[in-house]
Parts: C-alpha cells; sequence; structure tokens
C-alpha cells in the first residue's frame, strides 16, 4: 500500500515541480511468462512525470486492467543514436529511451523491477505519440516475468 501512494503522490503531485513536466494517456497490454494463475490483461491509465535534465525524467504511472490496479515508478532516459544520421535521414522528430524502475500489481502485492524500451514520435513541440515495451522480471509470487506493451498520447508543459 505504502508504494501505490509513492506513485499515487508521483503522478499527482510531481509534474506541480520542476520544469520539463508531461502527463499522458495510454493503452496497455500485460502478457504473463510461466504464470500459473495470471492470464492476459489489457487496460488504460495514465501516467506524469518532470524532466531532471534534457536526458532524464522521472515518472509514476497507474493503470486498471480489467478491474486490476497497477501502479510503476520508473526513470524514463533517452538518447540519441547519432545526430548527424538522425538529421540525414529525416529522423528529428523520433526519439528513442529506456526505461528502468519498479513494477507493482495491486492488490494481490506482486511486484518487481521493470525495463524497457520505447520511442517517442513528436506530433509537435507539446504533443507527441509514445509506444514503450517493457518486461517485470524477479516478481514476487509465481510468476516468471511479465512483458506489457503500451501505446501512448503525451503532452508536454
Amino acid at each position: 500500500m505504502k508504494f501505490f501512494a509513492v506513485v499515487f503522490f508521483l503522478v499527482f503531485a510531481l509534474p506541480l515541480f520542476g520544469e520539463g513536466k508531461y502527463v499522458n494517456v495510454m493503452c496497455r497490454t500485460m502478457i504473463p511468462c510461466h504464470c500459473a494463475n495470471v492470464r492476459n490483461y489489457t487496460g488504460g491509465g495514465a501516467a506524469a512525470g518532470v524532466y531532471l535534465s534534457d536526458k532524464i525524467a522521472f515518472e509514476g504511472e497507474i493503470s486498471v486492467m480489467e478491474r486490476k490496479v497497477f501502479a510503476a515508478a520508473r526513470a524514463v532516459m533517452h538518447f540519441s543514436v547519432f545526430e548527424e544520421i538522425d538529421l540525414l535521414f529525416g529522423y528529428g522528430r523520433f526519439d528513442p529511451f529506456f526505461t528502468l524502475g519498479l513494477n507493482s500489481l495491486f492488490p494481490n502485492g506482486q511486484s518487481g523491477p521493470e525495463f524497457g524500451v520505447g520511442a517517442y514520435y513528436y506530433l509537435s513541440d507539446d504533443w507527441a505519440l509514445r509506444i514503450d515495451g517493457s518486461s517485470t522480471v524477479g516478481i514476487e509470487g509465481d510468476c516468471d516475468a511479465v512483458y506489457c506493451v503500451a501505446l501512448s498520447l503525451q503532452r508536454a508543459f
């Protein structure tokens, strides 16, 4: 329950601080791997974050998938492949990133470290489409891993 309260704070209070803030709404699907009593879930959620530097952001997320609540807290680390190649082939709107954090499932209490990759495609300076793929491993309980895919619409302030 404490983790849920921390993520709730991140989603709703953290964006009040810092310079670069963002919120997004998402569609998410969860695919468990080698889980005895868990099936695939699909649903939606919201996330909010704040940039700590040009390349690093911290965000909190709450998702509801088929009447189960998921919460996550993660760092988002942007990387540039090669600016010359990006400019040469016109990928100025494409922005890849890595994620690292903690993902938790309620009310079952399962949690574990999460890592993933994703990319933004900027529609404008303030709006972006975002796709994430992540894996939560070392889950407490009877699952080996949980894979998630999310598609989001994000608004920056």
